[in-house]
């Protein structure tokens, strides 16, 4: 019944009419309760890579991930190689989120997903490739470029993981996001070279961004459009009650919080006195291990108890005292507890709506995340005169926007699509 025992016995009465009340009585005597997710993660994996189709599809969104990864991390480290003013080049890439992420939210109803996708990369990788073309003796037309190149880019990005959460059915939902968003963290690994690299030859930079988001937006041919078809549940399912304000209201503040922990350790490494370079490099690397566990355990643990206690552990690292190993090692600690916060913040944001509204209701979700991200660059630029300014209030956020979770359901074990069979059987009539 998956958890809707009053919808189930109000069809039984009403399909036992004539029986009078007998069949109340009989109901009165029945227990009722939750049902436990017996899946095996482990199978799930297997079955997501046995079958050809959702192998094909799998692999496909994880290049996409891994151009879009690559690019949009990019711009964020390497704005600094345009001859543009570092700080205003910032603050123009972090206030640009903002309307990406308002733009996905008001149009996603309407867009096609593929054509989007691929038209989003395309205009990137062309800005891009335009940035060392153009060159530095333009500044302004320059960092126009990158700024198109970044919005189009971040649309593609939110666009990317929409489309992933309707490509899978909800038994392996969560493994399939969670494994693009691993592609993504992959391309960030390799911005830092490219970065340096580009320094001395512009190409290695922007020219490498360009050319892999182009190559990889073509990889979207092969995958099916999913705009318009039905996945789950509609908000008529759910109880006429205002849930869904509440709901959102509490994964935005979390998001929130999340956000301005997330990227303000990037930001704020500069910050710790250690080697900036190995610091970075530390930090990219980090984010791979942090994928892991919410791939592989996913599916064993509930989202509100391991969302807050990692939000709390993010917060007590960030107060360490010590000298620069110890300083940059809690400080991988709590990017650490922060990205794993994030990857389970997003699966459970999935969870947490129906189809009807799923995509407006992760998009306003990833609002506040960069809203959150907004504040990074100010706080880091106060924190080199006081520590607490930037790490002190990055642990604040994130331990207070925690408490939220109050308010928010367990989803863990809910039923909210169909089976990999049922998707299959779907896309053999649609085909």
């Amino acid at each position: 019944m998956e958890g809707r025992d009053t919808e189930a016995k109000a069809v039984l009465r009403k399909l036992a009419s004539i029986e009078g009340n007998s069949l109340d009585l009989d109901l009165s005597s029945v227990h009722l309760g939750q049902e436990i997710s017996t899946s095996n993660p482990y199978k799930l994996m297997k079955d997501l890579f046995k079958r050809r189709w959702a192998l094909r599809r799998i692999l496909a969104t994880m290049v996409l991930g891994f151009g879009i990864g690559l690019v949009y991390f990019g711009m964020l480290f390497g704005v600094r190689n345009l001859g543009f003013n570092l700080y205003l080049g910032v603050m123009f890439n972090a206030l640009l989120l903002i309307p990406t992420n308002l733009v996905t939210l008001f149009f996603i109803s309407r867009w096609k997903r593929k054509g989007s996708l691929f038209a989003l990369c395309i205009i990137s990788g062309i800005c891009s490739i335009m940035c060392v073309v153009v060159g530095s003796s333009r500044e302004g037309i320059q960092i126009g470029l990158e700024l198109a190149s970044f919005f189009c880019t971040s649309l593609a990005l939110n666009v990317l993981m929409i489309f992933t959460i309707e490509l899978f059915p909800t038994t392996v939902r969560n493994s399939a996001s969670t494994l693009v968003r691993q592609a993504i963290v992959l391309g960030s690994v390799f911005d830092p070279i490219l970065t340096s690299g580009g320094k001395r030859n512009g190409f290695l930079s922007f020219g490498t961004f360009g050319l892999t988001i182009l190559l990889c937006s073509f990889i979207v041919i092969i995958l099916p459009e999913t705009k318009g078809k039905n996945l789950c549940n509609t908000m008529d399912e759910q109880e006429r009650r205002g849930w869904a304000l509440k709901r959102i209201l509490a994964s935005m503040a979390l998001g929130l919080g999340i956000g301005v922990a997330f990227f303000g350790m990037l930001f704020g490494v500069g910050n710790l006195g250690f080697n900036i370079y190995l610091s970075v490099v530390f930090n990219a690397s980090m984010l791979m291990p942090s994928n892991l566990p919410s791939l592989v355990f996913i599916e064993r643990w509930n989202r509100r108890g391991p969302l807050f206690r990692v939000a709390y552990s993010a917060y007590c690292v960030v107060f360490g005292r010590g000298g620069e190993g110890i300083q940059i090692g809690l400080e991988l600690a709590s990017l650490f507890c922060s990205c794993f916060a994030y990857n389970v913040w997003l699966i459970y944001t999935t969870e947490l709506f129906p189809t009807s509204v799923r995509s407006s209701a992760t998009s306003l979700a990833r609002q506040a995340v960069v809203l959150g991200t907004v504040f990074d660059p100010l706080l880091t630029s106060a924190g080199r005169r006081n520590e607490f300014l930037t790490f002190g209030i990055f642990g604040l956020a994130i331990f207070l926007c925690g408490f939220f979770l109050i308010f928010l359901l367990e989803t863990k074990g809910k039923a909210l699509c169909n089976t990999m069979d049922e998707q299959e059987q779907k896309d053999s009539i649609i085909v």
